[in-house]
Formats: structure tokens, C-alpha cells, sequence
């Protein structure tokens, strides 16, 4: 039996990442993303970090949990205030994505905003 390997040593600790490089490795991966098609894979892959830490550290992020913390101070659970936040923080970024892309499609199509005509309902 070979005592090289991946597991040779024994079982790992897991890595722990502070408040500050958790937001450092959110930047990067963004900007990663937005650089070129596939880039955030990739970055997670140089890194040894997995998209499920990204997104959990995305959400700490916007529901205000990362904000202000001090190296080495925990991170506990967004209270439901909190979460509800950041939910519709997430919602409406969406919705203002959307409605970008129906405007450039509208512009490219030639046809504008539509015009609400004298004594019509509006949003019937």
C-alpha cells in the first residue's frame, strides 16, 4: 500500500476564510464572471473555492451580515429581516435586469415605450 496520495496525511481541516477575504473572492469572482464566458469557473478552480460558498457568501453580503465585521469575528445567520432584505434586494436586481433587456429588445425592434392614450386605463 502506497502512503502517497491525496489522503496520505490524514484528514484535513477544513479552510476557513475571514470576512475580508470572503468579499475579496466575491469582487473576483464577479468581476471573473463579467471578464469573459466561463471566467468564474475558472477563478473558482485557481482558487480551491466552491460556487455554493460563493452564493452563501453572496447572500451574507447583501442581507448586511459582512458589513462592518472585524478579522476573525463570526458570521452568524441573517435574522428573517435580514433574509427578507436580501431576497428582495436579489428580486428587484432581477426585475431591473429584465426590464433593461425588453428595452434594448423594444429599441432594436424599433418600437418604443408604449404611450398610455387620453382617457385609456393604464396597466388594464
Amino acid at each position: 500500500m502506497s502512503t502517497e496520495g491525496p489522503r496520505a496525511g490524514g484528514p484535513r481541516r477544513r479552510r476557513a476564510f475571514t470576512v475580508a477575504e470572503k468579499i475579496e473572492h466575491l469582487t473576483a469572482y464577479e468581476v471573473a464572471c463579467t471578464a469573459s464566458e466561463g471566467g468564474g469557473g475558472a477563478y473558482l478552480r485557481e482558487q480551491g473555492v466552491y460556487s455554493s460558498q460563493i452564493t452563501q457568501w453572496r447572500q451574507l453580503r447583501d442581507a448586511g451580515l459582512l458589513a462592518g465585521k472585524k478579522p476573525g469575528e463570526k458570521v452568524g445567520r441573517p435574522t428573517a429581516d435580514q433574509a427578507e432584505i436580501a431576497r428582495l434586494t436579489r428580486e428587484l436586481a432581477v426585475a431591473h435586469r429584465r426590464l433593461a433587456t425588453t428595452e434594448a429588445a423594444l429599441g432594436i425592434m424599433g418600437k418604443g415605450a408604449p404611450r398610455a392614450r387620453r382617457g385609456a386605463l393604464v396597466g388594464r
